[in-house]
């Protein structure tokens, strides 16, 4: 995985133009995976990685939302696009998702969009995500895994050198990470060009 420092380097650069480059790849998961959250008044909502805020144009307007995110400029778009859709009650905070400042049991849904892949440690991440939402909350992941199909698999580890020099890893296995943070996928949805990137939701055991 990308070191931390990396991280900063790539993703501030990547934010000037992030949303031109990717949102043709992305929109459809980002879409898909805000309507299956089916999100209502009373919930409370984290999403992980917020990034620009791509999600913020699929989200109820008046969702209790706060994202968080480790690159302080991407943030800063996210704020201004959430002046411009008017969404008062989102929060966002720049912070280290290894490291969440919040409580145990907060959120009744928490999601990662395109970030698991990009983070230093995803069981790290995975963890902390677990322990911020609550006991039955719900837990989406939305990202490229290494593909079930071994030949695919062998060129995605190839690849992989590449993928970190662009801030991402190629070869994350969804049921290694899924296993050391003892969650179970209750459904996996194919979304994106070509079906290479997944949907998946789990429920939180605690």
């Amino acid at each position: 995985m990308p070191e931390l420092d990396a991280i900063h380097t790539i993703y501030n650069t990547y934010s000037r133009f992030y949303d031109w480059i990717f949102s043709p790849f992305f929109e459809q998961g980002q879409r898909i995976a805000t309507k299956m959250m089916g999100v209502q008044p009373d919930e409370k909502v984290l999403e992980v990685g917020i990034g620009t805020g791509a999600l913020l144009s699929f989200y109820p307007k008046d969702i209790d939302l706060v994202g968080i995110d480790v690159c302080q400029s991407m943030l800063e778009r996210a704020e201004v696009l959430r002046k411009q859709i008017g969404m008062p009650n989102v929060e966002l905070h720049h912070m280290d998702a290894t490291q969440m400042d919040f409580p145990d049991s907060v959120f009744d849904k928490v999601m990662a969009a395109y970030v698991i892949s990009v983070v230093p440690d995803p069981i790290a991440v995975g963890e902390e995500m677990k322990r911020v939402c609550k006991k039955n909350g719900e837990i989406y992941f939305v990202n490229h895994f290494q593909s079930p199909n071994p030949i695919v698999a062998a060129v995605e580890g190839v690849i992989e050198p590449i993928g970190q020099c662009l801030g991402f890893s190629t070869s994350l296995d969804l049921h290694d990470l899924l296993k050391e943070i003892n969650l179970e996928p209750v459904l996996e949805r194919p979304v994106n060009f070509l079906n290479l990137w997944r949907i998946v939701k789990c429920i939180n055991p605690k």
